[in-house]
């Protein structure tokens, strides 16, 4: 289920940040000033290869690999960053784990990114 990160830590500049974590998703969202979601980011597939799906204004998605900076031989652990993934996405996998770990969250942020989920361009309705 995924909960919310208590006492996350803003960067001054950026609109807010929210961070939800569950057992097989992450989800990331910032608001504006009237608290309206402008971009998120749904981590999934957290215990295999990572991948995120990312949302923001107007209306663009993108497809990432996490590289979870663990991979360089004789170096300390790098931060994570996210590379344009060439894998088809699959948001039929992805809505349903979703929607299975979302119940614990606010019904308007749960409703908000399971419409984006649906209206991802070229998913099969």
């Amino acid at each position: 289920m995924l909960r919310e990160i208590a006492n996350l830590r803003q960067i001054q500049g950026e609109p807010q940040r929210r961070w939800f974590e569950g057992q097989e998703l992450e989800l990331i969202i910032w608001q504006n000033q009237r608290d309206e979601i402008i971009a998120f980011e749904l981590y999934y597939d957290r215990h295999s290869r990572q991948l995120a799906l990312r949302w923001e204004t107007p209306n663009h998605y993108q497809v990432y690999n996490v590289d979870d900076g663990e991979n360089w031989s004789g170096r300390r652990k790098g931060s994570p960053i996210l590379m344009i993934a060439h894998k088809r996405f699959h948001p039929e996998r992805v809505i349903s784990l979703f929607n299975g770990e979302s119940q614990f969250l606010e019904t308007k942020i749960a409703r908000w990114v399971s419409d984006k989920l649906l209206q991802y361009p070229g998913r099969q309705s």
